[in-house]
């Protein structure tokens, strides 16, 4: 394209096509909102400007930071009724997320202040509550181990122990998995992770 005119993306109006130019990539973009944040529709990249309308849609709505990239226009257009459903459905989807965190963070905090009152009971269901919304957050795991074990629900507390285990080498947890292994008369296992011990 031919003398390209970059722009600020806080003058671009809704529906107005934009694109960057990275590394020989061109990735071409409709801006879809700019309210509380930046929404566009996302393409491909491609290779040339002449190829534009054969750009295939990457995604339908995502949001858009432009720190650090060069923005150049194209034109200007009009949103359709399929962009601002597109537009409902992503704000839907991201307030979804907002509202699954803010319910995960109060069930840890409840959790945690249910540790250190020694409800070990309550504790582990709210965290059992809180494990779906946080499959790779160990800290989960390792707390529930804890109040399964106090509980002297060893096989449970194993369970979350040899998770924690399998992504990390917490000391305290490997400890009380062997304690759990003891009580549950499995003197194997509780040698083997003996052997895990740091001295």
């Amino acid at each position: 394209m031919n003398n390209p005119q970059k722009i600020d993306l806080r003058d671009l109006k809704i529906g107005d096509w934009f694109y960057t130019c990275e590394n020989d990539q061109i990735e071409l973009y409709l801006l879809l909102e700019n309210q509380t944040a930046f929404l566009v529709k996302a393409h491909w990249p491609i290779t040339t400007d002449t190829a534009f309308d054969a750009a295939d849609l990457r995604t339908a709505c995502t949001h858009f930071d432009a720190k650090d990239k060069a923005l150049f226009y194209l034109k200007t257009g009009e949103l359709s009724t399929t962009d601002l459903q597109e537009i409902a459905q992503y704000k839907r989807i991201v307030e979804g997320k907002k509202a699954r965190e803010e319910h995960f963070q109060s069930l840890v905090h409840a959790a945690n202040n249910s540790i250190a009152t020694n409800e070990f009971s309550k504790a582990l269901d709210l965290l059992t509550e809180a494990a779906p919304f946080a499959k790779l957050d160990v800290s989960i795991y390792q707390k529930r181990g804890f109040c399964a074990f106090h509980l002297g629900k060893y096989y449970e507390a194993i369970a979350d122990f040899e998770y924690v285990l399998s992504q990390t080498n917490d000391q305290e947890s490997l400890q009380l998995c062997i304690t759990a292994y003891e009580q549950v008369g499995n003197e194997e296992k509780a040698n083997e992770k003996r052997n895990l011990l740091k001295v």
